[in-house]
């Protein structure tokens, strides 16, 4: 990986713990992207923990000093045997982050080593950013289990959105997974090294094994030999180009599941095999076309690097195609779906060999601009951002959930009817009853000593109920049992909204000041308020969070009036 990676100091380093399921030495387009972001995170000064599965036999190398690694059990997974799945428990991360606190968490992968990831970050409070690198959604209708693509695309969909950011390479990509209720989906693009897939490239003893003796085309296709890539299009394409030019010749790069198939078919055709570095920037400098049929992509890296090797370029116009290319300028797009129209474009460069080397010409100037320094600025930003303020998030989504939690386990009680009938009653006492039958039984009992006292507490009341009346004009917060299934209403409230608890500022507001003068009253006074308070959670009208703020703005309006 010899991309030039910006360099900078450790002030204000990160601790990043990254989690995939794939990573070089393996070949594919997320291994090589995670393994670029390692490198540039590390250059950047940054501390990274790698959380991966075991590759083959390799043993754990000793944890250096920017960079450590956890090695973790893998399965293959079918259907893309040189790829695992990581098996680790959320338990065993729990203890391993415990004991190293990464600042974020950022899991590259779906399967149940990032399902696990999540989990654990989630008990430790520690933030946590997704890539969402493969439409495996998709995927599935290319593998005869297209009845399952809603269940993956749930499955996905709530893993993400476990998570504080989920990462996509285009806003096309982003507007795709908010479509299917993905949440705080952000973008932060890509990059190619220019210098390494670069025209200069080009080698004609290469074109000479390919069976090319001067100026013959080279179709090239980079990628899995997979169902996922749509290469019976590809093949269609390259077959009418044939028709046209029957000196063109067709190189596939790669390896998967349908190539044994795909060569019986075609020998003709040349099959590379797996390419990497030089080597693969080499092949695809000493070709002149690149078509690349697939509509399962996130991004595509592999357009970037043809365009940046100067080939010219038919794909859907979707993805990083629809990103970088300029159709007619740089390349040839076709309306995503329309098979014909990929067929005719692949056929034009066939029949007009001067497009070519313009097409390849400007690619090549839009690739130069699309630098992986770039992409990483962003990348970095955003996961400051996420470290940086997602402490706080996490804080405050603990306290709704205890909140949502004490409301629903207080709520029970309200099932059994009589309890529902007496908190009911202690409600609607408070709701003015009671303290104004307190004031005049303390008018009744000594006039003259108690005048003070009830001004106070009627002028308590009347600031109470201006304050109450204001902020519930302001306020949207609905009642939990109006978006809490699990929570019953036990009583009618008198508006829809559920903050502050109005019973909950008059009753401490009122006994604040009644004890001021009457200390002997606390022992009535005090339990009756709480009695109050608990009532309205009870019967699910508030949350406790409503009834601790009507408490404290309670209490400072009776202090206020006090102090007067």
């Amino acid at each position: 990986m010899n991309t030039p990676m910006k360099m900078a100091g450790a002030r204000g380093a990160l601790r990043v713990a990254v989690v995939t399921e794939t990573y070089p030495p393996e070949i594919n387009g997320v291994a090589r992207t995670v393994g670029l972001m390692v490198v540039a995170l590390l250059a950047r000064g940054h501390e990274v923990q790698l959380v991966r599965p075991r590759q083959g036999r390799e043993s754990v190398p000793p944890p250096g000093q920017a960079l450590r690694e956890r090695l973790v059990p893998g399965v293959a997974i079918p259907f893309y045997r040189h790829l695992q799945i990581g098996l680790a428990s959320p338990s065993l991360l729990h203890r391993e982050w415990r004991h190293w606190r990464p600042d974020l968490v950022h899991v590259v992968t779906e399967g149940p080593l990032g399902w696990a990831a999540v989990s654990a970050a989630r008990r430790l409070a520690i933030p946590v950013c997704s890539d969402f690198h493969t439409n495996f959604h998709s995927y599935t209708r290319h593998y005869g289990f297209g009845m399952l693509s809603g269940v993956v695309a749930r499955y996905l969909r709530a893993l993400h959105n476990r998570a504080d950011c989920t990462l996509v390479p285009t806003a096309e990509m982003r507007a795709s997974l908010e479509a299917l209720a993905f949440e705080r989906v952000a973008v932060v693009g890509r990059g190619v090294d220019t210098q390494l897939f670069n025209p200069a490239r080009r080698s004609e003893r290469l074109r000479a094994t390919w069976g090319c003796s001067g100026s013959e085309t080279v179709v090239l296709h980079v990628g899995r030999i997979a169902p996922e890539k749509n290469l019976g299009l590809f093949v269609d394409a390259v077959l009418g180009m044939q028709v046209i030019d029957p000196e063109v010749r067709v190189v596939l790069v790669g390896d998967g599941p349908q190539g044994p198939a795909l060569r019986k078919r075609h020998p003709e055709f040349v099959f590379a095999g797996m390419r990497t570095g030089e080597d693969l920037a080499e092949h695809y400098a000493s070709a002149d076309v690149f078509l690349f049929p697939s509509v399962t992509e996130t991004f595509g890296n592999v357009t970037l690097e043809a365009m940046a090797s100067g080939l010219a370029v038919v794909a859907y116009d979707y993805a990083a195609a629809q990103h970088y290319l300029r159709d007619g300028v740089s390349g040839l797009l076709a309306p995503e779906g329309d098979t014909a129209e990929f067929v005719r474009m692949a056929a034009q460069l066939a029949r007009n060999h001067e497009l070519r080397p313009r097409f390849g010409l400007e690619a090549r100037r839009t690739a130069e601009a699309a630098s992986w320094d770039r992409a990483f600025d962003d990348l970095e930003r955003v996961l400051r951002n996420i470290a940086g303020t997602a402490r706080l998030e996490y804080g405050l989504q603990r306290l709704r959930l205890w909140d949502q939690a004490l409301c629903i386990r207080f709520n029970r009680v309200v099932r059994i009817t009589p309890v529902c009938w007496v908190f009911r009653g202690i409600s609607r006492l408070g709701d003015g009853v009671f303290w104004y039958s307190l004031m005049l039984a303390l008018l009744a009992v000594d006039a003259a000593r108690a005048f003070a006292p009830v001004a106070r507490m009627a002028a308590t009341g009347l600031v109470c109920t201006l304050l109450y009346k204001w902020l519930k004009s302001k306020t949207s917060r609905p009642r939990p049992f109006a978006v809490e299934n699990a929570v019953r209403a036990g009583a009618e409230p008198l508006d829809p909204f559920s903050f502050p608890s109005g019973h909950t500022l008059h009753a401490v507001a009122f006994s604040v000041v009644a004890i001021a003068f009457y200390p002997m009253l606390a022992w009535l006074l005090v339990p009756f308020t709480v009695l109050v308070a608990t009532s309205r959670v009870v019967l699910g009208l508030h949350y406790p969070s409503d009834v601790l703020a009507g408490a404290a703005l309670g209490a400072l309006i009776a202090q206020g009036v006090l102090a007067l």
